[in-house]
């Protein structure tokens, strides 16, 4: 299947997005590249993704998601699907993602979960922290975590 690809420049720096040609399928730190072959175009859902960037990063955080697909078990999707509801400027804890899951002692593989994600940003594991507000995993590691939580006047 032919996948669109595109770098788009961030505070966090350059993020590379790959989408197929209905969903955004993986955004990562450029220099975590595929070993894919991939056609840089912008097609219409890399459109959106960097449409959604570029006002997320604007500070405008209520413009809907572009359509995203995660190949995941139906415990990692429960995960993702709580975590795009957690509103900017919110945080929760690894704990209370597993209770809001109905899987109150499943803290840890929330963590393994978040750790997996292949849309972080758009699948904001950033805005969930380890014991103590501890910022653990994510996109960049902690330093762009707390980029992003101030970003969102989340600390």
């Amino acid at each position: 299947m032919l996948k669109h690809a595109f770098i788009y420049p961030s505070p966090i720096g350059d993020l590379l997005l790959i989408a197929d040609e209905e969903f955004l399928i993986y955004s990562a730190s450029a220099n975590h590249f595929l070993q894919e072959e991939l056609v840089f175009h912008l097609n219409k859902p890399l459109k959106e993704a960097k449409k959604w960037l570029d006002a997320y990063f604007k500070g405008n955080f209520d413009v809907p998601l572009p359509p995203l697909r995660q190949e995941a078990s139906s415990f990692r999707k429960s995960v993702y699907d709580c975590l795009v509801k957690i509103p900017a400027g919110k945080t929760l804890s690894y704990k209370e993602v597993a209770e809001q899951i109905a899987s109150p002692k499943a803290f840890r593989a929330v963590g393994t979960a978040c750790a997996k994600n292949h849309l972080p940003l758009f699948v904001p594991c950033h805005r969930v922290l380890g014991q103590k507000n501890k910022l653990l995993y994510t996109l960049g590691g902690p330093k762009n975590k707390e980029f992003l939580l101030r970003h969102e006047k989340a600390l």
